[in-house]
């Protein structure tokens, strides 16, 4: 035990100093290539800080295992609804643009929605779990196509211009997401060993223990972009890794495990519809997520890890 205690903390440590290079330059890339923030959030930094779920979800199909590979998908979705999203409100009250509302906003929320009502609800087959896959590769190309420089934010976040070619911004950044996936996995690897060690069932791991660890990557990046002064690049994290989870990388675990049974996830899954609607709600009245309302989003997620470790 004392060997993974040091393996966690090594891993914490190996995910503040990658990410802070990953977000250090998918910033700068976002303004070498003219892109706003948000899209850097949502598709260079979410997207890119969610291939642990999607790796962790494959590889618990693979062994048959996929209520694992759900329920740490979901959980990892439920922490970026509220832990994420929750830390940039609290430090630095993020604007949001009416953008984030219209796409990121709506996507994340109808991702959940749908994985819920088709495996959850209506217990479909495994056939339909392309369908999310094809509504995020449309959803996406949408993202692509329409994000362009976002003046709304032009004057919130100091920019200054990069000296590096656009070749090196890409390989730091690269080499950045590569250290952070690392420190993700050995991570990953300690607390599973922790978990085993402490008797908690393989569902229930998934959703909070495994969830934590390869959502980690997510929480340090959010950290590094607030600390940047960049709020709004957490906001488009959160949103875009929570509807690749939901999109993606739930349903691979179903395609990869076709004959699986899905057991004890519909409260997480129920649990993330919820969470993506509260946000959702909560950028649509204002233009900005309040501290009050980050610090209720945080305590949401203390609601269900409570409640499924009772549970």
């Amino acid at each position: 035990m004392t060997f993974s205690l040091l393996l966690v903390v090594l891993g914490i440590l190996g995910l503040a100093l990658t990410s802070h290079l990953f977000v250090s330059y998918a910033i700068a890339f976002s303004q070498r290539t003219g892109r706003s923030k948000v899209f850097t959030g949502v598709v260079v930094i979410g997207f890119g800080t969610s291939l642990p779920e999607l790796a962790t979800a494959a590889f618990a199909s693979l062994a048959h295992h996929a209520s694992v590979g759900v329920a740490s998908s979901l959980g990892a979705t439920i922490i970026n609804l509220t832990v994420v999203a929750g830390i940039a409100a609290v430090a630095s009250r993020p604007k949001i643009s009416s953008r984030t509302l219209k796409n990121e906003g709506m996507v994340a929320t109808a991702g959940a929605l749908m994985f819920a009502v088709f495996f959850i609800v209506l217990h479909l087959s495994t056939l339909f779990a392309y369908i999310p896959i094809a509504v995020f590769a449309v959803a996406t190309y949408q993202i692509v196509k329409h994000s362009g420089s976002d003046p709304e934010f032009e004057d919130e976040v100091p920019e200054e211009a990069s000296s590096k070619s656009l070749v090196v911004i890409v390989g730091l950044c690269l080499l950045g997401l590569i250290g952070t996936l690392i420190s993700a996995q050995v991570f990953l690897d300690a607390a599973l060993s922790l978990a085993t060690t402490v008797g908690l069932s393989k569902v229930v791991a998934g959703a909070v223990i495994v969830s934590v660890g390869t959502a980690l990557p997510e929480v340090a990046s959010a950290v590094q972009a607030v600390i940047k002064d960049a709020p709004d690049l957490a906001i488009g994290n959160a949103l875009g890794s929570s509807f690749f989870n939901t999109l993606v990388a739930a349903p691979i675990a179903l395609v990869l495990d076709p004959g699986g049974q899905l057991h004890g996830v519909s409260f997480t899954s129920l649990f993330a519809v919820a969470c993506a609607v509260v946000l959702y709600l909560m950028m649509w009245s204002g233009h900005r997520l309040s501290r009050s309302e980050g610090l209720a989003l945080v305590a949401l997620y203390v609601v269900f890890v409570g409640y499924s470790l009772i549970a």
